[in-house]
């Protein structure tokens, strides 16, 4: 039977409704309430948070095991529970336990990592409250100046923390879409189903491959570059990977470049795709002479090498100086990782997620800089760049674009 906890909590910022806790039947906790923005554990939480702190409740010393001595606000979806949280509903919540937050139709899940006033209740990071759809930002992105209004839903599973799981935006979402059931089942489309045998083979320059049959005749072939990718693959064609299972064929080595490369790379490639949408509006906070009111879905002009610079400020990794020649030129950028023990390398086949890509019309002539994610066959890969929201297809050879030359690997 569900318990209602009465209390006189009050929201942080929007008093038009009080908050409301109440104990469910399965042992969860449901709190209704606003979501006041949380800067702590950001590098800058005491400059953009008149009340900010660099510390949260849950840090290394504790068990946090993410990247960094606190939990970032910047890139890290929490909530906030008040300190006579246990005293007053005689429930027993652990640092980093799953909450799902939602407000209107969004949703994302969150982890238990600071502790508030004890009369106040409804509190969530900056990358929570972005998530849902709200911008807690000063026309300059340079300030916390608002929350979501009260509405905001916090389901809590007690006892529910995975320190050693939840370690990201990312790691956070597979975690609480398990806990919860919500992992999405396969959907496979016709085509799909019509593949009955996947065939593992390499390209000419060696790259892992695997091919995917109707019959006799070939329809798709993916190059891998890591288990992960790979792993997608075969998923998505369920009839096929029962076949290749049942006949007992081999599954060669599968190189997993991503796992083998240093921690300030694969902190940077994963970082730009779970959070594309931090990494632009940095760019737009100090790359852009005239910031606009509402963040832009459309390209920024002129600003691939800001994108790559700014990727790297947000994860707290060797950059340019911003507003520097180095931070938005590509030559200029090139000299300065060249300058500060990055490898340059010349083989497109040894392309790793996290490189960053060089291209240009001429072997002289640079114009652009993007990050290397994965192949999608010999001649394409994704990158995250200026020129497309997110991840993007583009081709290495030139195809429509300045062919590739060279990448950037840092140290």
């Amino acid at each position: 039977m569900s318990r209602v906890i009465n209390h006189s909590w009050k929201n942080g910022g929007d008093d038009s409704s009080n908050p409301a806790v109440v104990v469910l039947d399965n042992g969860h906790v449901l709190i209704t309430a606003d979501a006041d923005t949380d800067a702590d554990g950001s590098p800058d939480a005491d400059q953009i948070d008149d009340t900010g702190q660099l510390q949260t409740a849950l840090g290394r010393d504790n068990g946090w095991k993410g990247d960094n001595k606190y939990v970032n606000a910047r890139i890290i979806p929490y909530y906030v529970l008040p300190g006579n949280w246990k005293e007053v509903t005689n429930v027993s919540c652990k640092l980093g336990d799953i909450a799902k937050v939602s407000y209107k139709n969004k949703t994302v899940y969150a982890i238990y990592a600071d502790v508030g006033p004890d009369e106040i209740i409804g509190e969530a990071s900056i990358a929570t409250v972005e998530a849902l759809g709200h911008n807690p930002w000063n026309n300059g992105h340079t300030k916390i100046v608002s929350g979501i209004p009260h509405g905001v839903t916090y389901e809590v599973i007690p006892e529910s923390s995975n320190l050693a799981q939840t370690l990201n935006f990312e790691t956070i979402q597979a975690y609480g879409k398990t806990l919860f059931g919500e992992t999405t089942p396969p959907n496979p489309s016709e085509v799909q189903n019509s593949i009955t045998w996947l065939e593992f083979n390499r390209s000419e320059n060696g790259n892992p491959a695997i091919t995917a049959y109707a019959g006799p005749e070939a329809k798709y072939t993916r190059f891998y570059t890591t288990k992960e990718s790979l792993i997608g693959f075969l998923q998505a064609f369920p009839n096929a990977h029962t076949a290749l299972v049942a006949a007992n064929k081999p599954i060669p080595d599968c190189p997993d470049f991503t796992a083998n490369r240093p921690d300030s790379a694969q902190k940077f490639v994963t970082f730009f795709k779970n959070n594309y949408q931090a990494v632009r509006r940095e760019v737009e906070r100090w790359f852009i002479d005239n910031i606009p009111t509402q963040w832009s879905t459309n390209a920024v002009t002129n600003g691939c090498v800001a994108h790559q610079v700014s990727c790297l400020h947000l994860c707290e990794l060797p950059h340019p100086t911003l507003d520097t020649l180095p931070s938005v030129n590509v030559d200029q950028f090139v000299e300065w990782a060249l300058s500060h023990n990055w490898t340059k390398i010349t083989s497109m086949d040894s392309l790793k997620p996290g490189d960053i890509c060089v291209s240009g019309p001429s072997s002289t002539d640079l114009d652009h800089v993007y990050c290397f994610v994965d192949y999608i066959d010999n001649e394409n890969a994704h990158v995250l760049h200026n020129q497309v929201f997110g991840l993007a297809k583009r081709s290495l050879v030139g195809n429509g674009c300045g062919r590739w030359r060279f990448a950037l690997r840092m140290p």
